[in-house]
């Protein structure tokens, strides 16, 4: 692995005529004591293959990073292997994980519940499998978290209804099962969320029309809960969701005549109830270039 440290990387990186998408901000070792709005450099990652464990264990700079000081890791689409270390819950100061687009597979371990100041935990296009750790819910700082295109089983954790910041959640394209927490109406904030093909089964809860009643009127923008085995019908309390930009809930057992109504309402489109099978139906608005791979592909890739 290469690692250039420079005082002001997006500034080399003009120079050069590329985009700074990988940054690690950290500090040395003689600006650990430093206040964190402090930092001496900023970690450029140019090249990262290999297992994370190995890298995270190998560099100096990344070792500094496991006594705190570090605001933001981030190695995407850098053909990363192996597991994510449990020391990855020593870097309490994160605010930022970024891991997208690599190889990483195993569980998630329950030690990334010690980033309690992170804001932004971006996991999607890998192979994590096993359970999602309950002690997810202990970082209450969290506004985005993708996991989406992974191989998480089991049902999904009721703790992530205690991050009442969640602007982005998106758990798509992954094996969970069971029902969705009723918890979930306690984050008020969200303004995109997907469960789009997984094997969620039981009703929709009808405390998911919390999500409308008491923060800024709706701020839902996108909600997918399309491709589970969903029964019931779309509870009434979600009727205040119909300014929502995308909001699918196609492909379920739904009793038909709600969906009806919806489409009648303007609310669904016919084209996107018979499409949404075969794309992905979860992609955060605003934040598709650059980030991923195609649909097919990375469905292709996980049955593999």
């Amino acid at each position: 692995m290469i690692v250039v440290a420079r005082a002001n990387p997006r500034e080399y990186l003009a120079d050069r005529g590329r985009k700074p998408t990988q940054v690690c901000n950290g500090a040395t070792n003689n600006a650990m004591a430093a206040p964190k709005t402090q930092l001496a450099f900023t970690l450029l990652v140019i090249f990262a293959t290999g297992s994370l464990a190995e890298k995270l264990e190998d560099n100096a700079m990344f070792q500094s990073c496991l006594q705190g000081g570090c605001t933001e890791l981030s190695l995407e689409s850098a053909y990363l292997s192996g597991t994510i270390p449990t020391t990855i819950g020593l870097m309490t100061d994160l605010v930022t994980l970024t891991l997208y687009n690599n190889v990483l597979n195993g569980s998630l371990p329950a030690e990334i519940g010690n980033l309690t100041n992170l804001e932004t935990l971006n996991l999607h296009h890998n192979y994590l499998s096993g359970e999602i750790p309950r002690t997810i819910g202990q970082m209450t700082a969290l506004k985005n978290m993708f996991l989406y295109v992974n191989k998480f089983e089991g049902q999904i954790p009721t703790e992530i209804g205690m991050l009442q910041e969640m602007i982005s959640l998106f758990i798509s394209t992954t094996k969970l099962t069971g029902t969705i927490p009723t918890e979930f109406g306690n984050m008020q904030k969200l303004v995109q969320f997907s469960l789009h093909n997984n094997q969620l089964t039981g009703t929709i809860p009808s405390e998911l029309g919390q999500l409308c009643n008491s923060y800024n009127d709706c701020p839902i923008k996108a909600f997918y809960l399309s491709v589970n085995r969903l029964t019931g019908t779309v509870p009434a309390e979600l009727d205040g969701v119909k300014d929502a930009t995308k909001w699918s809930f196609c492909n379920n057992s739904f009793n038909q005549d709600k969906v009806m109504e919806l489409m009648d309402d303007g609310v669904l489109e016919e084209e996107e109830c018979t499409n949404v099978a075969t794309t992905s139906g979860a992609s955060p608005i605003s934040l598709t270039t650059g980030l991923f791979v195609s649909a097919v592909a990375s469905l292709l890739a996980l049955s593999a």
